[in-house]
């Protein structure tokens, strides 16, 4: 091993004058790696690493960020172990190739390639120490150095130098060679180049290699899955949904044509991003056939100060569709009860969601949700069919109910809407008593169930709104009224831009430092989410036996700190997957802020 840390030591070495983003380079580098290279690992340069981390701290950690950059550039130095790097073209990047994963366990010599930019080949050479470079010398059109009685091949190409530890490999790059470019997509490409710091897995070569494992591997979890889903405490609808998650995972590996894991840096926050391309005719790019993002400007257009926006686009045809009505539909025990809650189910996917755009506080849950239907009458009455058919054997959310809810229609008017009540009943007993958790702890838990709902139950109030049903939750009519209110004043026109979501900076931030066109969008405002974590975190001593000594500070939020959101997004279409999430420095330092206390209670 000690062969492929010196591998590592030149990477490091060589990448500490690479440019941290190569969106300059008007051409992918996709050309320069083989067609079966199975990953390729972007890392970003030294220098450039010191100015956005440099950014980032100052934004992040003020009072720590002197020494931080002082232990990081420390680090930096001993890194490059005092190697002369003037040879370098500083305007590029490096990349890390792994040829042949089998190679990596077990093997003191594997076949790791680096492809370095240069300026001028003799002067990269002095890269090397002087002990090293008297073993230099020809062979077979390479040189070639012995560092630790083995070989290193170098293959000059003029603005670039490929270095790897199989002779074999380096002469594959000095004739013509079939290389990745073009065989994966432009957006794809695009989001390789633009991150800092990139991992690209070619999953047709991986696919070609361990496809036998991975259908192995599929089919085995599907059996465990049927055999212990009953002894795990799951029920058929459950079973059924735990095994299109953890199956679909494998389904995503067998149709993928690449994966990627991106992160960039800046100084206003962190940005990682997952990427997936699919192969074209697969159940996978089928499932995203319908699929088509948009900007969601209605999720901008939304009152400030709430705690949580998100909004989904849908269609009507999508299998999501199906798939996510099943999760958030109602259950019950009895059959017949089940047989017409499907029925209502079906009636609600028939009635063509279109998109969904909410806003809500955490804890306890209250906001507004619009839903947008092709057919809102249809909608409406779906969801009020599902209501009636709740009895005290159903569940809502997978939380049983004690009774039937209570149902008045024309219950309430705002405007010329009116408002259906729909109010239930929790039993958080029967919810815990399966728990594997000790007795003394089910109290807590069903401390953290009420803090979460605000109370045993849950109020609701719909309305239909032409093609939409608006639903509010709330602790109570008067409280459901104002954010109605609020909201139908902003869809009017009547209230000032200023009074928008979407008209604060921070909002702009997050929004902004996301793909413009998404499915799914989420922004949580940060003060809102640590207030209802730490309303959890109370209560674990109380859950943990013998933990009751243990003291939880009190959370102190600076209420002057400035506002910001933390967002995170997934984008579905036709061939392509992608999660993306951004947290800002501001976020960053307001969790420290916070946390400070608790790691400091021991002091």
């Amino acid at each position: 091993m000690r062969r492929f840390r010196l591998m590592l030591s030149l990477f490091v070495a060589f990448a500490g004058f690479a440019a941290w983003n190569s969106s300059a380079n008007a051409q992918t580098p996709f050309g320069l790696f083989p067609e079966k290279t199975p990953i390729v690992v972007k890392v970003p340069g030294l220098d450039a690493v010191e100015q956005k981390v440099g950014a980032f701290l100052k934004t992040a950690f003020p009072d720590k960020s002197e020494k931080l950059m002082k232990q990081l550039k420390e680090g930096l130095k001993q890194a490059t172990d005092g190697r002369d790097l003037k040879g370098l073209d500083k305007a590029k990047p490096i990349y890390v190739l792994l040829p042949n994963l089998a190679e990596l366990s077990g093997n003191e010599n594997p076949n790791v390639a680096l492809i370095v930019p240069v300026l001028k080949y003799d002067d990269f050479k002095t890269t090397f120490k002087a002990d090293e470079l008297k073993t230099l010398k020809k062979e077979d059109g390479l040189d070639v150095l012995t560092i630790e009685e083995k070989p290193l091949y170098l293959l000059n190409k003029g603005e670039t130098v490929v270095l790897s530890s199989q002779k074999e490999y380096a002469k594959e790059y000095s004739g013509k060679f079939t290389s990745l470019k073009g065989k994966v997509s432009a957006e794809v490409e695009a989001s390789f180049t633009n991150s800092d710091f990139c991992i690209f897995v070619n999953m047709i070569e991986i696919n070609n290699l361990y496809g036998a494992q991975i259908k192995g591997a599929k089919s085995l979890v599907d059996l465990a899955l049927a055999q212990g889903g009953a002894a795990g405490g799951l029920d058929k609808k459950q079973l059924e949904l735990a095994k299109d998650m953890i199956l679909g995972v494998f389904q995503i590996l067998e149709d993928s044509k690449a994966i990627l894991v991106g992160l960039s840096l800046k100084g206003e926050g962190v940005s990682l991003k997952i990427q997936s391309q699919f192969t074209k005719d697969t159940d996978t790019s089928a499932f995203l056939k319908d699929l088509k993002p948009t900007e969601m400007a209605k999720l901008g257009a939304l009152p400030d100060g709430k705690g949580v926006y998100s909004a989904m686009q849908l269609s009507a045809k999508s299998k999501l569709l199906s798939k996510l009505i099943q999760m958030s539909t109602a259950d019950d025990s009895n059959e017949d009860v089940k047989a017409k809650l499907e029925k209502a189910a079906e009636a609600l996917q028939a009635a063509g969601q279109i998109d969904t755009v909410s806003f809500a506080d955490l804890a306890p849950i209250s906001g507004i949700t619009m839903n947008s239907y092709e057919n809102g009458e249809a909608a409406f009455a779906a969801q009020m069919q599902m209501y009636n058919c709740l009895t005290e054997t159903s569940s809502f959310g997978s939380t049983p109910l004690k009774s039937k809810p209570a149902i008045k229609e024309n219950a309430e008017k705002v405007g010329a809407l009116s408002f259906t009540s729909v109010k239930m009943k929790f039993d958080f007993d029967k919810a815990i008593a399966d728990q594997n958790i000790p007795e003394e702890a089910k109290e807590s838990m069903k401390a953290v169930l009420n803090k979460l709902m605000g109370g045993d139950g849950m109020s609701m109030w719909l309305a239909r709104d032409d093609k939409s049903v608006l639903q509010v939750t709330a602790k109570d009519w008067e409280s459901a009224k104002k954010q109605v209110e609020s909201y139908l004043s902003l869809k009017a026109g009547s209230a000032k831009k200023s009074d928008t979501v979407g008209d604060s900076a921070a909002y702009k931030l997050t929004r902004n430092s996301l793909p413009k066109d998404v499915t799914f969008l989420t922004l949580i405002e940060s003060n809102s989410l640590l207030n209802s974590i730490y309303g959890y975190v109370k209560e674990i001593p109380k859950m943990i036996p013998g933990a009751d000594a243990l003291q939880i500070p009190e959370l102190k939020i600076d209420k002057n700190a400035p506002k910001s959101f933390f967002g995170l997004s997934v984008t579905l279409k036709p061939e392509h997957g992608g999660f993306d999430l951004f947290v800002p420095s501001q976020t960053i330092k307001t969790v420290a802020d916070v946390v400070k206390p608790l790691m400091n209670q021991g002091d």
